[in-house]
């Protein structure tokens, strides 16, 4: 699972659980997760070997590590004040699991043999992904994607594509993904993402 980085010097850098178990300090707290990072000049030293996640290090920068609905998140704690608060919540047994808004939209993206379905859905617009692939997407509700019956959703694929191997129209299969993104400008990197 992938963690996205959210504020200080570590914005917007993505790393999944074995990254963190090899380079970050992975701190659980009774309900809570905290990441502690090296200082953004040690990065590179400590991703390639010359400095190790237990080296000391002049100060250490606390992250918020926090499920939401299409993975997880790190928030940056600026003076450790998360992880202060947590401490004392899990001495006193009043802590609780934080609640994170949900920000941006789910898209529903398409290509493929009967990607024209997605052109039947209001809102449609294509999309190029960085590997060159061209996609048909539009927006959906959060209640659809994260809460979805999969057999329901799929069925108007599969029996399109079916009809389509049927008649020799059928090449390469239909690809379907819901991606939750901030802005619609993050579709074409995530969806070169997607294999084919």
């Amino acid at each position: 699972m992938i963690a996205r980085f959210v504020g200080g010097p570590y914005d917007g850098v993505e790393l999944d659980h074995n990254d963190i178990n090899l380079y970050c300090r992975f701190t659980p707290i009774g309900l809570r997760k905290f990441v502690l990072m090296p200082p953004l000049a040690d990065w590179k030293a400590v991703k390639k070997g010359d400095k190790t996640k237990e080296d000391q290090f002049d100060m250490l920068l606390s992250y918020d590590l926090v499920r939401t609905a299409t993975g997880m998140t790190a928030y940056f704690d600026d003076k450790a004040e998360r992880l202060s608060q947590a401490s004392a919540e899990q001495r006193q047994g009043t802590q609780v699991v934080p609640h994170v808004p949900f920000t941006g939209a789910y898209y529903k993206c398409m290509r493929g043999d009967v990607d024209y379905l997605a052109l039947e859905k209001v809102g449609f617009f294509p999309v190029t992904d960085q590997k060159g692939r061209e996609w048909v997407c539009h927006a959906v509700s959060r209640d659809e994607a994260e809460n979805p019956n999969i057999l329901e959703q799929m069925y108007p694929v599969v029996e399109a594509q079916g009809k389509a191997h049927e008649q020799g129209f059928s090449r390469m299969g239909t690809k379907v993904s819901i991606l939750h993104c901030e802005s619609k400008e993050e579709l074409p990197a995530k969806l070169a993402d997607i294999l084919d």
